[in-house]
């Protein structure tokens, strides 16, 4: 989508569904059932886990 298109998406459905703590393998289920359910604009965020240096 084009930002004039996020843009028109949102002011249609209202709605911005945030995405969080999702496992990669099940981001792609969701973003459908959301998008059955009416919802077309989506965010997913992630959390980058870093593994402290053991010493």
């Amino acid at each position: 989508m084009i930002k004039h298109q996020v843009i028109h998406a949102i002011e249609e459905t209202g709605i911005i569904a945030i995405v969080r703590g999702t496992k990669p393998e099940e981001v792609i289920p969701v973003a459908r059932a959301l998008y059955d359910g009416g919802v077309r604009v989506l965010e997913v965020t992630w959390q980058h886990v870093r593994l402290s240096a053991q010493y």
